[in-house]
């Protein structure tokens, strides 16, 4: 269960739970402003459970895994884009990249222009300290 202000910080954008089973929460763990602006991301058909449920119904926008949809980022020259579970990075020659999931665990460091990458997810990748949010 998380308890009151466990998240009481304001600027994060998005949370990605990815229990089936809704986790019990009180309903001040998270800011009003993030209650407003942050997405919250859930497993593909448990939207309405969290959207109902104590605490998670506060978000004003939850959506499923497959919902996010974030396929496609390019910047600088550099192309990050995911296709069948695999990320695949153009235009890096040469440049560290880093895949990190939304808790910010490390996925992956290397050198690599396709990534398998574990499971459904939003996933930060790092490129010569330019980040990029995809999910899968």
């Amino acid at each position: 269960s998380i308890s009151d202000n466990a998240f009481a910080v304001n600027g994060l954008e998005t949370i990605e739970v990815n229990a089936i089973e809704v986790p019990d929460m009180t309903d001040d763990c998270f800011t009003t402003d993030v209650y407003k602006s942050a997405a919250l991301i859930v497993p593909d058909g448990t939207t309405e459970a969290y959207a109902s449920a104590p605490g998670w119904k506060n978000f004003a926008n939850i959506r499923s895994v497959t919902e996010s949809g974030i396929e496609s980022v390019i910047a600088d020259g550099v192309n990050v884009k995911i296709e069948g579970g695999v990320l695949y990075v153009s235009g890096a020659d040469g440049l560290l990249t880093e895949v990190f999931s939304i808790s910010g665990a490390s996925v992956y460091k290397g050198y690599d222009s396709a990534i398998q990458l574990p499971a459904h997810g939003v996933y930060i990748v790092r490129i010569a300290d330019k980040p990029f949010k995809v999910a899968r």
